[in-house]
């Protein structure tokens, strides 16, 4: 029996919108699926055929306009776009208006469908392979197991659209729209999505293996297979507007063990919803949300990077021992002093009072060289660094210090403190550091941000 309608119903509005060249979101309603026949089953369409389809269905829609939008079920036109199992490989429909034609299983491999309209189109089980579909209008398309392996869907409208079972391997759907797209057991595995609308999609069952994700709207009904989004690149930068989807993503890795994957999609939730205070709140939520940046993101984005906590560290070693190695070298009352312990065991070595720690040359002929000044500068690097590492890690409570723990490995018994503007700079790495370390194990071992 052969398809004897393109459509049981147009809306007036949506022909309205179509025939000028824009766009709409509602329009047609599938009629049932019928064995697929048409005058170009299996037979290669002619530009000239093409080209007389595509004003016949033109025709056919402007007079369904007229009509405001009605159809008889029981008077087929022949003027509705069948192009049915055609094969159109390579073919040139850019801008095409092909509202509600049926294109199921059509051979449209490489065509060039570029700002088509294919609104309500039937393109179940069509080869779209390699296909360009960019910014193409396929609002509740058909395209149940369509072929769209690579094929070029960037800005491309996909709302509503029936995607099930669809091959999607390697396709382009940068910014797609693809609100309340039925993606159940779609492949999109290696699928740009890099900021696609997922808002509302339903991906259970969807194999999204290695696809990418960066700065997608991901708030989905439902989750596509964990083991494969697992593997999807860009986890880190999804967007939404309500965490829900995230949050339940988030808690489906830590069931299964994943927590790489946990915290990078506990960055995700975070940063966002920083950025939104950022924006949109009040006074006081953008000050929670600058605090929170300077605090959490820039350590350990948010427990994503435990380790990096200690590398700001490491690095803050340097960039103090900086202050301290010019406290060397000036006069006054600020410095490092070099403080013997009273209770020592050779009483024969340093003296009761403290000596001031300075980087002045000796005047011995050995150290008025080039090579004596040379290692005096370096043993005053040293003294610095020394300091600095004193000043981080004066950690603990009694006899549980990791600083005095670190300077029993020197040979000789003594300490350095510092007085002045030298004591208010090693009090403030002390701070920064306990915090830094801190952080480091909270979120190494815990979770603080979920």
């Amino acid at each position: 029996m052969r398809q004897r309608m393109c459509s049981r119903h147009i809306g007036l509005v949506g022909v309205v919108v179509l025939v000028l060249g824009g766009e709409t979101t509602a329009a047609v309603e599938h009629a049932p699926q019928e064995p697929c026949t048409g005058p170009y089953a299996g037979k290669p369409v002619t530009a000239d055929e093409l080209k007389t389809v595509l004003e016949k269905h033109q025709q056919w829609l402007e007079d369904l306009l007229v009509l405001g939008g009605k159809v008889k079920e029981d008077e087929p036109d022949e003027r509705c776009a069948n192009l049915c199992q055609a094969n159109l490989t390579g073919a040139n429909l850019q801008k095409a208006n092909l509202l509600s034609a049926n294109l199921q299983k059509a051979n449209l491999l490489s065509a060039n469908l570029q700002e088509a309209i294919l609104t309500e189109a039937n393109l179940q089980e069509a080869i779209l392979t390699e296909a360009n579909l960019q910014e193409a209008i396929l609002t509740k398309a058909n395209l149940q197991e369509a072929d769209l392996t690579g094929a070029n869907l960037q800005k491309a409208k996909l709302g509503g659209a029936n995607l099930q079972k669809a091959y999607l391997f390697g396709a382009n759907l940068q910014e797609a729209d693809l609100r309340d797209a039925h993606l159940q057991e779609a492949r999109l595995a290696k699928a740009h999505l890099q900021k696609a609308d997922l808002r509302w999609a339903h991906l259970q069952k969807a194999n999204l293996l290695e696809a990418n994700l960066q700065g997608a709207m991901f708030e989905p009904t439902s989750l596509p297979i964990i083991s494969t989004i697992a593997r999807a690149e860009g986890l880190s930068a999804i967007t939404f507007s309500l965490p829900f989807a995230a949050v339940e993503l988030r808690e489906a890795f830590k069931k299964a063990g994943l927590r790489e994957q946990a915290r990078q999609l506990t960055y995700a939730i975070n940063s966002t919803q920083q950025r939104q205070a950022w924006k949109t709140g009040t006074f006081s939520a953008r000050s929670e949300a600058l605090f929170k940046w300077v605090l959490f993101e820039l350590t350990c984005q948010y427990g994503w990077f435990p380790g990096r906590p200690l590398r700001f560290l490491g690095m803050l070693l340097l960039v103090f021992a900086i202050p301290y190695r010019v406290a060397l070298s000036t006069k006054g009352p600020a410095g490092i002093w070099m403080i013997w312990l009273p209770d020592r065991v050779s009483k024969s070595e340093g003296q009761e009072t403290p000596v001031r720690v300075t980087a002045a040359v000796t005047v011995s002929p050995a150290a008025c060289t080039r090579r004596g000044r040379l290692v005096q500068h370096l043993r005053s690097l040293w003294i610095a660094f020394y300091f600095s590492l004193l000043s981080a890690f004066q950690i603990g409570w009694r006899e549980l210090n990791v600083g005095s723990w670190i300077s029993r490995l020197q040979p000789r018994e003594y300490t350095l403190r510092a007085t002045g503007w030298v004591r208010v700079v090693s009090g403030i790495q002390s701070l920064v550091s306990v915090y830094l370390l801190a952080l480091s194990v909270l979120t190494y071992f815990g979770a603080p941000f979920d």
